[in-house]
């Protein structure tokens, strides 16, 4: 996770990289886009001072930035949305698929990041950061299918193979996640209402990725033939992912307050099942490859995505 990893997904779906000319007027979506970065950019500098302020037992201004924070990823949530139900020409696509990865990047890196806030908070604020937590976690989920639907539709070739990458970063590397998500639940520092929360986001997060594993198979057939070995990577990194977060959870169910056991033994086995691999997760560098074909032999090479 991290900013590398927002970096890449956004690198993919940049315009000039994937060669879109640029439409003109003040209403093109470009202008839209870099509000989108805007706004997200605002959010992560509230959510720093807020982990920063929650640290130095400083609650009442740490609530406050946690509530900037917040503010500002629904605005970025909100326009790229719009751009979205605006982009009726392959180049306007381009545009939303680069905003919608913005903003998905950014809410795959702030799910363990709210998670890792709980310890220091207070009852209240820890309700809000894990409800917070669980409205990124299924956002992320949405934005992965609102992609898929930008394929659809219809893009040029060369972002096709883009969106495809930005699918797979966005639905790998979540081991570490279910883990920071199930350790919290299973701590003695958050209540039995967080807990639930937690375990609703674990199951979003572990249910997201199973589906998504089913979205890559689906594209295999639609993408250039050289995108195939990457995307069999990908689907073999998510199931190992599965299998591993079903032994993680496992683990540490017991520890976990009594009416979320359950849940989570239920959790656990969907990802068994979803997982059967022991193939371990791939470095993220393994991602979608280039396709040899369908861009301009001028075109700067996509960067890979993992």
């Amino acid at each position: 996770m991290g900013n590398r990893r927002r970096q890449m997904v956004g690198a993919a779906l940049a315009a000039g990289v994937l060669g879109v000319a640029p439409a003109t007027g003040a209403s093109h979506p470009t202008v839209a886009v870099s509000s989108v970065e805007a706004h997200t950019a605002a959010a992560d500098v509230a959510l720093k001072q807020a982990t920063t302020l929650f640290a130095n037992d400083r609650d009442a201004a740490a609530i406050r930035a946690f509530g900037r924070s917040r503010s500002q990823a629904a605005r970025a949530g909100a326009e790229a949305m719009l751009i979205v139900r605006r982009a009726k020409t392959p180049a306007r696509r381009v545009a939303a698929a680069r905003a919608l990865s913005v903003v998905a990047a950014a809410r795959d890196e702030r799910v363990p990041a709210l998670v890792s806030l709980l310890g220091p908070a207070d009852e209240a604020a820890e309700r809000a950061i894990a409800k917070a937590a669980l409205v990124d976690a299924r956002g992320r989920e949405r934005a992965a299918r609102t992609l898929q639907s930008l394929l659809a539709v219809g893009v040029p070739t060369g972002a096709q193979v883009a969106i495809g990458r930005a699918i797979v970063a966005l639905s790998t590397d979540r081991q570490a996640e279910v883990e920071v998500e199930a350790d919290a639940a299973a701590g003695a520092a958050v209540s039995p209402r967080t807990a639930r929360v937690l375990t609703t986001t674990i199951e979003v997060t572990l249910r997201g990725q199973a589906r998504a594993g089913g979205t890559l198979a689906a594209l295999r057939n639609r993408l250039p033939a050289a995108a195939a070995p990457g995307i069999d990577r990908a689907i073999a990194a998510i199931a190992a992912e599965q299998g591993a977060a079903s032994a993680a959870l496992a683990k540490l169910t017991p520890s976990m307050p009594d009416i979320v056991q359950e849940r989570v033994e239920k959790v656990a086995d969907r990802a068994a099942k979803a997982g059967g691999s022991t193939t371990p997760p791939l470095p993220v560098d393994a991602g979608v490859p280039e396709a040899s074909s369908g861009q301009p032999a001028d075109a700067p090479k996509v960067p890979l995505l993992g």
